[in-house]
């Protein structure tokens, strides 16, 4: 019987229905009761965010502490950017505090060069999304390492000339987003 209503309490915790049903187990009686007022009252909240406070409503309004709560979010989707594959950081032990501060620089710094680039970007990637086109901006990195530089010679008093693959049109766009031009490749 214990280890029924260990199980039982377990189960409760996990799918969060501990408040919901009242289970009772003893050697010769099993019930459940269901509280259909208290689950009434819980699924007016389905899917909506309750934000608690310690801090007085004079001090912040509802509005100021959902937008704190939102900054927190960004500041945690940040962090698991950098640790992810948008940037490809991995741990690195450093023996000095010039060269920890100097990674956690360059990682910042590449995180930020990667917000700009989604901010210019998202737009655009939201309207192809739209039209069924699934682009993320790893894809966009994608499009953009197929952009091939070849510097052809002939001879040795002919002076070399670069040539560039031509820009499809998803090269072409992000070039146009980012204030590219295309003649900088020729350069």
């Amino acid at each position: 019987i214990n280890n029924l209503q260990y199980r039982l309490r377990k189960a409760q915790e996990k799918y969060k229905m501990k408040n919901t049903y009242k289970v009772t187990i003893e050697k010769d009686k099993f019930s459940i009761e269901y509280d259909a007022v208290y689950y009434e009252n819980s699924a007016k909240y389905d899917g909506k965010y309750v934000f608690e406070t310690t801090v007085h409503k004079n001090v912040l309004t509802t509005k100021e502490v959902r937008d704190t709560y939102k900054q927190l979010q960004a500041v945690e989707h940040a962090f698991k950017d950098i640790k992810t594959d948008k940037l490809q950081t991995r741990p690195i032990y450093h023996r000095l505090a010039s060269q920890t501060r100097g990674h956690i620089f360059v990682s910042m710094f590449a995180y930020v060069v990667i917000q700009e680039l989604e901010n210019k970007i998202f737009p655009w990637l939201k309207e192809d999304a739209q039209k069924k086109e699934k682009l993320s901006i790893n894809d966009i990195f994608e499009e953009l390492k197929m952009i091939k530089l070849c510097v052809l010679s002939c001879g040795k008093n002919i002076h070399d000339e670069i040539k560039t693959t031509q820009l499809t049109k998803t090269q072409k766009k992000i070039f146009e987003l980012l204030n590219i031009k295309e003649e900088i490749l020729a350069a």
